[in-house]
Protein backbone atom coordinates (compact mmCIF):
# COMPACT_ATOMS: atom_id res chain seq x y z
CA UNK A 1 0.00 0.00 0.00
CA UNK A 2 1.40 3.38 -1.02
CA UNK A 3 1.03 6.38 1.27
CA UNK A 4 2.59 9.45 -0.22
CA UNK A 5 3.16 13.19 -0.18
CA UNK A 6 6.08 15.55 -0.78
CA UNK A 7 8.14 17.05 2.03
CA UNK A 8 10.78 19.52 0.99
CA UNK A 9 10.89 18.03 -2.47
CA UNK A 10 11.63 14.54 -1.17
CA UNK A 11 9.07 11.77 -1.58
CA UNK A 12 7.92 10.54 1.83
CA UNK A 13 5.19 8.44 3.38
CA UNK A 14 2.20 10.12 4.96
CA UNK A 15 -1.56 9.94 5.36
CA UNK A 16 -4.06 12.45 4.02
CA UNK A 17 -6.73 13.58 6.48
CA UNK A 18 -10.44 13.93 5.73
CA UNK A 19 -11.07 17.15 7.62
CA UNK A 20 -13.26 20.16 7.02
CA UNK A 21 -10.50 22.83 7.03
CA UNK A 22 -12.78 25.28 8.82
CA UNK A 23 -14.14 22.93 11.46
CA UNK A 24 -12.63 19.54 12.30
CA UNK A 25 -9.03 20.42 11.46
CA UNK A 26 -9.31 23.71 13.32
CA UNK A 27 -10.86 21.90 16.26
CA UNK A 28 -8.07 19.31 16.29
CA UNK A 29 -5.41 22.01 16.00
CA UNK A 30 -6.98 23.83 18.95
CA UNK A 31 -7.11 20.58 20.95
CA UNK A 32 -3.81 19.00 19.95
CA UNK A 33 -3.07 17.44 23.34
CA UNK A 34 -6.51 15.84 23.49
CA UNK A 35 -6.10 14.54 19.93
CA UNK A 36 -2.75 13.03 20.93
CA UNK A 37 -4.45 11.21 23.80
CA UNK A 38 -7.26 9.99 21.54
CA UNK A 39 -4.90 8.52 18.93
CA UNK A 40 -1.56 7.84 20.63
CA UNK A 41 -1.99 7.35 24.38
CA UNK A 42 -3.20 4.05 25.91
CA UNK A 43 -6.57 3.71 27.59
CA UNK A 44 -4.95 2.00 30.59
CA UNK A 45 -1.51 1.88 32.21
CA UNK A 46 -1.42 -1.90 31.95
CA UNK A 47 -0.38 -4.01 28.99
CA UNK A 48 2.55 -5.86 27.50
CA UNK A 49 5.98 -4.17 27.49
CA UNK A 50 6.46 -1.83 24.55
CA UNK A 51 9.64 -3.63 23.48
CA UNK A 52 7.81 -6.95 23.22
CA UNK A 53 5.10 -5.42 21.05
CA UNK A 54 7.69 -4.11 18.60
CA UNK A 55 9.28 -7.55 18.06
CA UNK A 56 6.06 -9.51 17.48
CA UNK A 57 6.44 -9.73 13.65
CA UNK A 58 10.03 -10.98 13.99
CA UNK A 59 9.36 -13.41 16.81
CA UNK A 60 5.83 -14.62 16.06
CA UNK A 61 5.22 -14.35 12.29
CA UNK A 62 2.74 -17.24 12.42
CA UNK A 63 0.47 -15.05 14.58
CA UNK A 64 1.12 -11.49 13.37
CA UNK A 65 2.61 -11.91 9.91
CA UNK A 66 5.17 -9.50 8.47
CA UNK A 67 3.01 -6.39 8.96
CA UNK A 68 2.04 -6.03 12.62
CA UNK A 69 -0.07 -2.91 12.06
CA UNK A 70 -2.15 -4.43 9.27
CA UNK A 71 -2.58 -7.71 11.14
CA UNK A 72 -4.45 -5.96 13.95
CA UNK A 73 -6.38 -3.56 11.70
CA UNK A 74 -4.70 -0.27 12.60
CA UNK A 75 -2.94 2.46 10.59
CA UNK A 76 0.70 3.44 10.78
CA UNK A 77 1.54 7.14 10.61
CA UNK A 78 5.12 7.62 9.37
CA UNK A 79 7.44 8.81 12.10
CA UNK A 80 5.31 7.41 14.91
CA UNK A 81 6.67 4.40 16.85
CA UNK A 82 3.18 2.91 17.22
CA UNK A 83 0.15 2.77 14.93
CA UNK A 84 -2.87 4.99 15.46
CA UNK A 85 -4.99 3.24 18.07
CA UNK A 86 -2.06 2.12 20.24
CA UNK A 87 -0.25 4.05 22.94
CA UNK A 88 2.56 3.60 25.43
CA UNK A 89 3.03 4.90 28.94
CA UNK A 90 4.88 4.08 32.12
CA UNK A 91 3.52 0.79 33.44
CA UNK A 92 1.58 1.04 36.69
CA UNK A 93 3.77 -1.35 38.70
CA UNK A 94 7.00 -1.65 36.71
CA UNK A 95 9.86 0.64 35.60
CA UNK A 96 9.30 0.04 31.88
CA UNK A 97 6.89 1.32 29.24
CA UNK A 98 3.78 -0.71 28.41
CA UNK A 99 1.36 -0.48 25.49
CA UNK A 100 -2.40 -0.80 25.15
CA UNK A 101 -5.11 0.18 22.69
CA UNK A 102 -6.96 3.49 22.87
CA UNK A 103 -10.09 5.17 21.51
CA UNK A 104 -8.81 5.47 17.94
CA UNK A 105 -8.46 1.69 17.60
CA UNK A 106 -12.25 1.49 17.30
CA UNK A 107 -13.02 5.07 16.29
CA UNK A 108 -10.81 6.07 13.36
CA UNK A 109 -11.98 4.92 9.95
CA UNK A 110 -9.96 4.70 6.73
CA UNK A 111 -10.54 5.10 3.00
CA UNK A 112 -8.10 3.68 0.45
CA UNK A 113 -7.90 6.15 -2.44
CA UNK A 114 -7.20 5.37 -6.09
CA UNK A 115 -3.63 6.68 -5.83
CA UNK A 116 -2.88 4.32 -2.93
CA UNK A 117 -3.04 6.98 -0.23
CA UNK A 118 -5.21 6.54 2.83
CA UNK A 119 -7.69 9.10 4.09
CA UNK A 120 -8.09 8.97 7.87
CA UNK A 121 -11.63 9.63 9.11
CA UNK A 122 -11.19 10.79 12.69
CA UNK A 123 -14.04 9.60 14.91
CA UNK A 124 -15.57 7.12 12.44
CA UNK A 125 -15.92 3.37 13.11
CA UNK A 126 -12.79 1.36 12.25
CA UNK A 127 -14.06 -1.52 10.12
CA UNK A 128 -10.62 -3.15 9.97
CA UNK A 129 -10.36 -3.62 13.75
CA UNK A 130 -11.87 -6.53 15.66
CA UNK A 131 -11.51 -6.74 19.46
CA UNK A 132 -12.02 -10.49 19.16
CA UNK A 133 -9.15 -10.87 16.67
CA UNK A 134 -6.88 -8.66 18.78
CA UNK A 135 -7.75 -10.64 21.92
CA UNK A 136 -7.24 -14.03 20.31
CA UNK A 137 -3.87 -13.05 18.89
CA UNK A 138 -2.74 -12.13 22.40
CA UNK A 139 -4.03 -15.47 23.70
CA UNK A 140 -2.15 -17.31 20.95
CA UNK A 141 0.94 -15.25 21.77
CA UNK A 142 1.12 -16.07 25.48
CA UNK A 143 0.38 -19.74 24.80
CA UNK A 144 3.05 -20.07 22.10
CA UNK A 145 5.98 -22.38 22.94
CA UNK A 146 8.22 -19.39 22.22
CA UNK A 147 6.58 -17.34 24.97
CA UNK A 148 9.51 -17.72 27.33
CA UNK A 149 12.07 -15.33 28.75
CA UNK A 150 15.10 -16.74 26.93
CA UNK A 151 13.51 -16.49 23.49
CA UNK A 152 12.13 -12.99 24.10
CA UNK A 153 15.41 -11.66 25.52
CA UNK A 154 17.33 -12.97 22.52
CA UNK A 155 14.82 -11.30 20.19
CA UNK A 156 15.20 -7.95 21.90
CA UNK A 157 19.00 -8.13 21.96
CA UNK A 158 19.18 -9.11 18.28
CA UNK A 159 17.56 -5.87 17.08
CA UNK A 160 19.91 -3.11 15.86
CA UNK A 161 20.31 0.18 17.74
CA UNK A 162 17.46 2.56 16.97
CA UNK A 163 15.04 -0.24 16.12
CA UNK A 164 12.59 0.60 18.89
CA UNK A 165 12.09 4.25 17.98
CA UNK A 166 13.16 6.02 21.18
CA UNK A 167 14.27 9.63 21.05
CA UNK A 168 17.84 8.69 22.01
CA UNK A 169 19.95 5.54 21.89
CA UNK A 170 20.66 5.96 25.59
CA UNK A 171 16.96 5.84 26.39
CA UNK A 172 16.53 2.74 24.24
CA UNK A 173 19.45 0.90 25.84
CA UNK A 174 18.13 1.73 29.29
CA UNK A 175 14.71 0.32 28.37
CA UNK A 176 16.33 -2.79 26.89
CA UNK A 177 18.27 -3.40 30.10
CA UNK A 178 15.20 -2.97 32.31
CA UNK A 179 12.91 -5.20 30.25
CA UNK A 180 15.41 -8.01 29.66
CA UNK A 181 16.22 -8.09 33.38
CA UNK A 182 12.53 -8.23 34.27
CA UNK A 183 11.34 -10.74 31.66
CA UNK A 184 12.09 -13.90 33.70
CA UNK A 185 9.64 -12.56 36.28
CA UNK A 186 7.13 -11.10 33.78
CA UNK A 187 6.35 -13.88 31.32
CA UNK A 188 3.99 -15.86 33.52
CA UNK A 189 2.15 -12.89 35.13
CA UNK A 190 1.58 -11.43 31.66
CA UNK A 191 0.18 -14.73 30.48
CA UNK A 192 -2.11 -14.95 33.49
CA UNK A 193 -3.35 -11.39 33.00
CA UNK A 194 -4.22 -11.95 29.35
CA UNK A 195 -5.86 -15.28 30.12
CA UNK A 196 -7.89 -13.61 32.88
CA UNK A 197 -9.35 -11.17 30.36
CA UNK A 198 -9.97 -14.03 27.93
CA UNK A 199 -11.65 -16.14 30.61
CA UNK A 200 -14.64 -13.78 30.50
CA UNK A 201 -15.43 -15.26 27.10
CA UNK A 202 -14.65 -18.94 27.69
CA UNK A 203 -17.92 -20.07 29.27
CA UNK A 204 -19.93 -18.21 26.64
CA UNK A 205 -17.98 -19.85 23.83
CA UNK A 206 -19.00 -23.24 25.22
CA UNK A 207 -22.59 -22.06 25.74
CA UNK A 208 -23.02 -20.89 22.16
CA UNK A 209 -21.46 -24.07 20.76
CA UNK A 210 -23.99 -26.19 22.64
CA UNK A 211 -27.06 -24.01 22.04
CA UNK A 212 -26.60 -22.69 18.50
CA UNK A 213 -23.72 -24.73 17.09
CA UNK A 214 -21.84 -21.49 16.45
CA UNK A 215 -19.07 -19.93 18.52
CA UNK A 216 -20.05 -16.28 18.41
CA UNK A 217 -17.28 -15.17 20.74
CA UNK A 218 -14.62 -16.41 18.33
CA UNK A 219 -16.14 -14.66 15.31
CA UNK A 220 -14.11 -11.66 14.15
CA UNK A 221 -16.89 -9.02 14.25
CA UNK A 222 -14.86 -6.34 12.48
CA UNK A 223 -16.14 -2.90 13.37
CA UNK A 224 -18.17 -4.28 16.27
CA UNK A 225 -17.91 -5.70 19.75
CA UNK A 226 -19.83 -8.41 21.59
CA UNK A 227 -21.04 -5.76 24.00
CA UNK A 228 -22.66 -7.05 27.14
CA UNK A 229 -22.93 -10.74 26.37
CA UNK A 230 -20.07 -11.82 28.61
CA UNK A 231 -21.83 -10.29 31.60
CA UNK A 232 -25.08 -12.17 31.14
CA UNK A 233 -23.70 -15.46 32.42
CA UNK A 234 -22.53 -13.73 35.59
CA UNK A 235 -26.11 -12.73 36.36
CA UNK A 236 -27.57 -16.16 35.70
CA UNK A 237 -29.29 -14.89 32.55
CA UNK A 238 -29.39 -16.41 29.10
CA UNK A 239 -26.55 -14.96 26.98
CA UNK A 240 -27.60 -13.58 23.62
CA UNK A 241 -25.44 -13.13 20.53
CA UNK A 242 -25.01 -9.36 20.31
CA UNK A 243 -22.70 -7.94 17.65
CA UNK A 244 -22.85 -4.23 18.51
CA UNK A 245 -21.42 -1.86 15.91
CA UNK A 246 -18.82 0.72 16.86
CA UNK A 247 -20.55 4.08 16.94
CA UNK A 248 -18.98 7.30 15.65
CA UNK A 249 -17.76 9.70 18.32
CA UNK A 250 -18.60 13.10 16.86
CA UNK A 251 -20.25 15.83 18.94
CA UNK A 252 -21.17 13.30 21.63
CA UNK A 253 -22.20 16.13 23.95
CA UNK A 254 -25.22 16.90 21.76
CA UNK A 255 -27.25 13.97 23.13
CA UNK A 256 -28.40 13.40 26.71
CA UNK A 257 -28.34 9.61 26.27
CA UNK A 258 -25.47 7.54 24.90
CA UNK A 259 -24.99 4.22 23.10
CA UNK A 260 -27.40 2.50 20.71
CA UNK A 261 -30.12 2.07 23.31
CA UNK A 262 -29.52 5.11 25.49
CA UNK A 263 -28.09 2.94 28.25
CA UNK A 264 -26.15 5.74 29.92
CA UNK A 265 -26.63 9.43 30.60
CA UNK A 266 -22.90 10.09 30.96
CA UNK A 267 -20.18 9.65 28.36
CA UNK A 268 -17.55 10.16 31.05
CA UNK A 269 -18.91 7.39 33.27
CA UNK A 270 -19.08 5.09 30.27
CA UNK A 271 -15.50 5.86 29.20
CA UNK A 272 -14.17 5.29 32.71
CA UNK A 273 -15.99 1.96 32.74
CA UNK A 274 -14.34 1.05 29.43
CA UNK A 275 -10.87 1.73 30.81
CA UNK A 276 -11.64 -0.35 33.89
CA UNK A 277 -13.03 -3.15 31.72
CA UNK A 278 -9.72 -3.43 29.87
CA UNK A 279 -7.90 -3.73 33.18
CA UNK A 280 -6.33 -7.08 34.03
CA UNK A 281 -6.67 -6.29 37.73
CA UNK A 282 -9.23 -8.61 39.30
CA UNK A 283 -12.75 -7.22 39.91
CA UNK A 284 -13.19 -5.96 43.43
CA UNK A 285 -9.61 -4.72 43.75
CA UNK A 286 -9.47 -1.09 44.81
CA UNK A 287 -6.93 -0.07 42.17
CA UNK A 288 -9.09 -0.98 39.15
CA UNK A 289 -10.30 2.65 39.08
CA UNK A 290 -6.91 4.32 39.02
CA UNK A 291 -6.03 7.99 38.45
CA UNK A 292 -4.50 7.22 35.02
CA UNK A 293 -7.70 5.57 33.74
CA UNK A 294 -9.90 8.36 35.08
CA UNK A 295 -7.66 11.14 33.74
CA UNK A 296 -7.50 9.52 30.30
CA UNK A 297 -11.28 9.16 30.20
CA UNK A 298 -11.75 12.81 31.19
CA UNK A 299 -9.36 13.96 28.45
CA UNK A 300 -10.91 12.01 25.58
CA UNK A 301 -14.47 12.67 26.75
CA UNK A 302 -13.79 16.40 26.63
CA UNK A 303 -12.23 15.98 23.17
CA UNK A 304 -15.12 14.11 21.53
CA UNK A 305 -17.81 16.21 23.23
CA UNK A 306 -17.56 18.79 20.42
CA UNK A 307 -15.42 16.95 17.83
CA UNK A 308 -17.06 17.74 14.46
CA UNK A 309 -17.66 15.06 11.88
CA UNK A 310 -15.70 15.49 8.61
CA UNK A 311 -17.43 17.18 5.71
CA UNK A 312 -17.86 15.01 2.63
CA UNK A 313 -17.58 17.97 0.26
CA UNK A 314 -14.07 18.79 1.48
CA UNK A 315 -12.61 15.96 -0.61
CA UNK A 316 -15.42 14.83 -2.90
CA UNK A 317 -17.90 16.34 -5.35
CA UNK A 318 -21.52 16.98 -4.37
CA UNK A 319 -24.49 17.54 -6.67
CA UNK A 320 -26.09 20.34 -4.66
CA UNK A 321 -29.16 20.54 -6.91
CA UNK A 322 -29.86 16.88 -6.21
CA UNK A 323 -29.10 17.39 -2.50
CA UNK A 324 -31.72 20.16 -2.39
CA UNK A 325 -34.39 17.74 -3.64
CA UNK A 326 -33.09 15.18 -1.17
CA UNK A 327 -33.44 17.57 1.76
CA UNK A 328 -37.09 18.13 0.93
CA UNK A 329 -37.72 14.37 0.98
CA UNK A 330 -35.58 13.81 4.07
CA UNK A 331 -37.42 16.53 5.99
CA UNK A 332 -40.72 14.96 4.98
CA UNK A 333 -39.99 11.31 5.78
CA UNK A 334 -36.90 11.08 8.02
CA UNK A 335 -36.22 14.23 10.02
CA UNK A 336 -38.77 13.82 12.82
CA UNK A 337 -37.45 10.49 14.11
CA UNK A 338 -33.83 11.43 13.43
CA UNK A 339 -33.91 14.83 15.15
CA UNK A 340 -31.04 15.52 17.56
CA UNK A 341 -33.45 16.34 20.37
CA UNK A 342 -35.48 13.14 19.94
CA UNK A 343 -34.72 10.86 22.92
CA UNK A 344 -37.45 8.33 22.19
CA UNK A 345 -36.30 4.73 22.56
CA UNK A 346 -38.07 2.72 19.88
CA UNK A 347 -38.89 -0.95 20.29
CA UNK A 348 -37.70 -3.34 17.55
CA UNK A 349 -41.35 -3.91 16.62
CA UNK A 350 -41.98 -0.20 16.09
CA UNK A 351 -38.93 -0.11 13.83
CA UNK A 352 -40.40 -2.74 11.54
CA UNK A 353 -38.67 -5.70 13.16
CA UNK A 354 -34.99 -4.76 13.40
CA UNK A 355 -32.85 -7.36 15.16
CA UNK A 356 -33.86 -7.35 18.81
CA UNK A 357 -30.93 -9.20 20.41
CA UNK A 358 -29.01 -6.17 21.57
CA UNK A 359 -32.10 -4.61 23.09
CA UNK A 360 -33.01 -7.86 24.85
CA UNK A 361 -29.51 -8.24 26.28
CA UNK A 362 -29.90 -5.02 28.27
CA UNK A 363 -32.05 -6.44 31.05
CA UNK A 364 -32.75 -4.44 34.18
CA UNK A 365 -30.15 -6.50 36.04
CA UNK A 366 -27.53 -5.74 33.43
CA UNK A 367 -28.41 -2.05 33.35
CA UNK A 368 -27.99 -1.79 37.10
CA UNK A 369 -24.55 -3.42 36.97
CA UNK A 370 -23.36 -1.97 33.64
CA UNK A 371 -21.09 0.96 34.37
CA UNK A 372 -21.32 0.49 38.12
CA UNK A 373 -17.53 0.61 38.46
CA UNK A 374 -17.44 3.76 36.37
CA UNK A 375 -20.01 5.46 38.56
CA UNK A 376 -18.15 4.27 41.67
CA UNK A 377 -14.95 5.78 40.25
CA UNK A 378 -16.76 9.09 39.76
CA UNK A 379 -17.73 9.03 43.43
CA UNK A 380 -14.24 7.95 44.49
CA UNK A 381 -12.58 10.83 42.66
CA UNK A 382 -15.32 13.38 43.36
CA UNK A 383 -16.45 13.83 39.74
CA UNK A 384 -19.99 15.15 40.19
CA UNK A 385 -20.79 15.35 36.49
CA UNK A 386 -20.86 11.59 36.07
CA UNK A 387 -21.58 9.96 39.44
CA UNK A 388 -25.29 10.76 39.54
CA UNK A 389 -25.82 11.41 35.83
CA UNK A 390 -24.34 8.01 35.04
CA UNK A 391 -27.21 6.19 36.73
CA UNK A 392 -28.81 3.65 34.38
CA UNK A 393 -32.21 4.11 32.82
CA UNK A 394 -35.00 1.59 33.08
CA UNK A 395 -34.91 -1.28 30.62
CA UNK A 396 -37.07 -0.53 27.58
CA UNK A 397 -35.77 -3.07 25.06
CA UNK A 398 -35.19 -0.62 22.25
CA UNK A 399 -32.97 1.74 20.30
CA UNK A 400 -32.45 5.47 19.92
CA UNK A 401 -32.95 7.04 16.49
CA UNK A 402 -29.66 8.83 15.88
CA UNK A 403 -29.60 12.21 14.12
CA UNK A 404 -27.34 10.64 11.45
CA UNK A 405 -24.45 13.05 12.02
CA UNK A 406 -21.78 12.06 9.46
CA UNK A 407 -23.73 8.97 8.38
CA UNK A 408 -21.87 8.87 5.07
CA UNK A 409 -18.77 7.54 6.90
CA UNK A 410 -20.43 4.88 9.05
CA UNK A 411 -21.28 1.90 6.80
CA UNK A 412 -22.30 -0.88 7.34
CA UNK A 413 -25.59 0.28 8.79
CA UNK A 414 -27.99 -0.51 11.64
CA UNK A 415 -26.85 -1.27 15.18
CA UNK A 416 -25.39 -4.65 14.19
CA UNK A 417 -23.63 -3.66 10.92
CA UNK A 418 -26.08 -5.83 8.95
CA UNK A 419 -26.74 -3.57 5.93
CA UNK A 420 -23.66 -2.96 3.75
CA UNK A 421 -24.59 0.31 2.01
CA UNK A 422 -26.86 3.28 2.49
CA UNK A 423 -28.68 2.38 -0.72
CA UNK A 424 -29.43 -1.11 0.62
CA UNK A 425 -31.13 0.52 3.60
CA UNK A 426 -33.79 1.75 1.16
CA UNK A 427 -34.73 -1.86 0.31
CA UNK A 428 -37.09 -4.25 2.04
CA UNK A 429 -35.29 -6.49 4.51
CA UNK A 430 -35.82 -9.58 2.36
CA UNK A 431 -34.25 -7.79 -0.62
CA UNK A 432 -31.08 -6.69 1.17
CA UNK A 433 -27.85 -8.68 0.73
CA UNK A 434 -27.89 -11.92 2.72
CA UNK A 435 -24.08 -12.06 2.76
CA UNK A 436 -21.46 -9.40 2.19
CA UNK A 437 -17.80 -8.72 2.88
CA UNK A 438 -16.66 -6.57 5.80
CA UNK A 439 -13.31 -4.81 6.09
CA UNK A 440 -12.86 -3.16 2.70
CA UNK A 441 -11.44 0.36 2.47
CA UNK A 442 -12.51 1.32 -1.07
CA UNK A 443 -15.39 3.79 -0.87
CA UNK A 444 -18.41 3.39 -3.14
CA UNK A 445 -19.72 6.94 -3.58
CA UNK A 446 -22.85 5.91 -5.50
CA UNK A 447 -24.22 3.43 -2.98
CA UNK A 448 -22.32 4.83 0.06
CA UNK A 449 -20.46 1.89 1.55
CA UNK A 450 -17.12 0.09 1.48
CA UNK A 451 -15.73 -2.52 -0.90
CA UNK A 452 -12.35 -4.20 -1.33
CA UNK A 453 -10.62 -6.73 0.91
CA UNK A 454 -12.82 -9.28 2.66
CA UNK A 455 -11.77 -9.64 6.28
CA UNK A 456 -15.04 -11.31 7.25
CA UNK A 457 -18.11 -12.66 5.48
CA UNK A 458 -21.12 -11.18 7.25
CA UNK A 459 -23.99 -13.69 7.24
CA UNK A 460 -27.35 -12.20 8.16
CA UNK A 461 -28.96 -15.57 8.93
CA UNK A 462 -27.02 -15.90 12.19
CA UNK A 463 -28.68 -14.97 15.49
CA UNK A 464 -28.13 -11.29 16.26
CA UNK A 465 -27.12 -10.56 12.65
CA UNK A 466 -30.52 -9.97 11.03
CA UNK A 467 -30.74 -7.20 8.44
CA UNK A 468 -34.50 -6.81 8.67
CA UNK A 469 -36.54 -3.84 9.78
CA UNK A 470 -36.60 -0.10 9.10
CA UNK A 471 -38.36 -0.99 5.86
CA UNK A 472 -42.08 -0.29 6.22
CA UNK A 473 -44.07 2.46 4.51
CA UNK A 474 -44.86 3.94 7.92
CA UNK A 475 -41.13 4.48 8.44
CA UNK A 476 -39.78 5.08 4.93
CA UNK A 477 -42.76 6.39 3.01
CA UNK A 478 -42.20 6.08 -0.76
CA UNK A 479 -38.42 5.87 -0.32
CA UNK A 480 -38.24 2.11 -0.91
CA UNK A 481 -37.06 0.03 -3.87
CA UNK A 482 -39.35 -2.63 -5.28
CA UNK A 483 -36.65 -5.29 -4.88
CA UNK A 484 -35.16 -5.87 -8.33
CA UNK A 485 -31.51 -4.74 -8.24
CA UNK A 486 -31.19 -5.07 -12.00
CA UNK A 487 -33.93 -2.49 -12.57
CA UNK A 488 -32.98 0.08 -9.95
CA UNK A 489 -32.74 2.85 -12.53
CA UNK A 490 -36.30 2.11 -13.76
CA UNK A 491 -37.77 1.89 -10.26
CA UNK A 492 -40.16 4.81 -9.54
CA UNK A 493 -38.39 5.41 -6.24
CA UNK A 494 -34.89 5.53 -7.76
CA UNK A 495 -34.62 9.28 -8.40
CA UNK A 496 -36.01 10.10 -4.97
CA UNK A 497 -33.61 7.70 -3.26
CA UNK A 498 -30.68 9.11 -5.25
CA UNK A 499 -31.60 12.61 -4.10
CA UNK A 500 -31.90 11.59 -0.44
CA UNK A 501 -28.56 9.76 -0.59
CA UNK A 502 -26.90 12.84 -2.08
CA UNK A 503 -28.28 14.93 0.77
CA UNK A 504 -27.23 12.38 3.39
CA UNK A 505 -23.65 12.49 2.11
CA UNK A 506 -23.36 16.01 3.51
CA UNK A 507 -25.66 15.57 6.52
CA UNK A 508 -23.86 16.43 9.75
CA UNK A 509 -24.20 18.25 13.05
CA UNK A 510 -22.47 21.61 13.24
CA UNK A 511 -22.00 24.34 15.84
CA UNK A 512 -21.41 28.08 15.63
CA UNK A 513 -18.85 29.99 17.68
CA UNK A 514 -21.33 30.33 20.56
CA UNK A 515 -21.83 26.57 20.68
CA UNK A 516 -25.33 26.60 19.19
CA UNK A 517 -25.88 23.40 17.25
CA UNK A 518 -27.94 22.48 14.20
CA UNK A 519 -27.99 19.96 11.40
CA UNK A 520 -26.11 20.89 8.22
CA UNK A 521 -27.02 21.63 5.47
CA UNK A 522 -29.94 24.03 5.62
CA UNK A 523 -31.50 25.32 2.40
CA UNK A 524 -29.26 28.37 2.75
CA UNK A 525 -26.20 26.10 3.01
CA UNK A 526 -27.32 24.24 -0.10
CA UNK A 527 -27.88 27.51 -1.98
CA UNK A 528 -24.33 28.51 -1.10
CA UNK A 529 -23.12 25.13 -2.38
CA UNK A 530 -24.99 25.62 -5.66
CA UNK A 531 -23.53 29.10 -6.15
CA UNK A 532 -20.01 27.83 -5.54
CA UNK A 533 -20.32 24.55 -7.43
Amino acid sequence: MKLKTLLGGVAALTLTACYDPFEQQTYIDDNAEEMEAFAHQPITDEGIPYLLFKILPQGFPDIYGPDLTASIGLTQVPGEPLPVGMGRTQAISAPFQSIATNCAACHEGKILNDDGSITRIIGAPNMQFSPNVYRRKLVDLVNSPNWNAEYLINLINSQPPGFFGFDTIEEEFRERAIVTAALPYLVEPLRQGIMFVDSRYTSLEQFYEVRDGVNYMSMPHYGATDQGVEFAALFGEDPIAVPSAFQPVWNVGRKELTQWGGESQSNLSRNISTGIYFSTVQPGDDDRARPYIVDYAKTVTAFVRDLPSPQYQTNYDVNWHKAKKGKHLYDQYCADCHATENLTIYTPESLGGVDQNRALSYTQTFLEVNGREGRAACDKFGIEECSTAGAPRSATDGYLADDLNGIVWTAPYLHNNSVPTLRDLFRKGEDRPVEFCVGGMRFNHDDVGYTGQCLELYETNRPGHSNGGHDTYAIMGPLMYSGDYANDAQDPAHRKINAVIEYMKVLRYTQDEEGNGRMFPSYADIAYGILND
